[in-house]
């Protein structure tokens, strides 16, 4: 019998996994990613991948608990900042940090990839909407306070601006 992994080991390998996961879900879909693809591209055996994750659903959700996680430090973050401008600032460059890839171009394409799943897919779209509405609150929330400021006009479309 082989010793216990340390804890710290298991986190570290669970991340890359997911980092694994997000990259081979924005090159080539969530449909067409299989658990093989995410072992090979970290030269492990699938074997591993299914002591951490059940599945490919199990993968996508766990990538979602760690994106949410990442957003509610971001929205905890920027109700520190003195202005709405700072905030939304902040917001955006930390959101953009918080991806699992570096590759920013990577990361929305993983996002547009993650959008058109989830029409297409029930449980998934419940994950995506929660997600979206949580940021376009956080957004909304600001752009309010930097209108009420004088940072920000109040004759632009508040819902077209935030939605983008």
């Amino acid at each position: 019998m082989s010793p216990k992994m340390p804890q710290e080991h298991r986190d570290f390998r669970r991340q890359q996994i997911l980092e694994a996961a997000w990259e081979c879900f924005a090159e080539k879909g969530y449909q067409e990613t299989t658990i093989r693809d995410i072992a090979e591209r970290m030269n492990l055996s699938t074997g591993i991948i299914y002591s951490y994750f059940k599945g490919k659903d199990d993968l996508l959700e766990a990538i979602h608990t760690c994106s949410m996680d990442n957003k509610k430090k971001i929205a905890d973050g920027i109700r520190q900042k003195d202005t709405a401008r700072e905030a939304i600032n902040e917001l955006l460059s930390q959101f953009i940090k918080g991806y699992p890839m570096k590759d920013i171009k990577k990361a929305v394409q993983a996002d547009i990839r993650f959008w058109s799943e989830a029409v297409k897919r029930k449980n998934f779209r419940k994950i995506f909407i929660s997600q979206y509405n949580y940021m376009q609150k956080i957004i909304t929330q600001s752009v309010q306070e930097g209108v009420k400021g004088g940072e920000f006009k109040s004759e632009f479309d508040l819902h077209a601006y935030v939605s983008f």
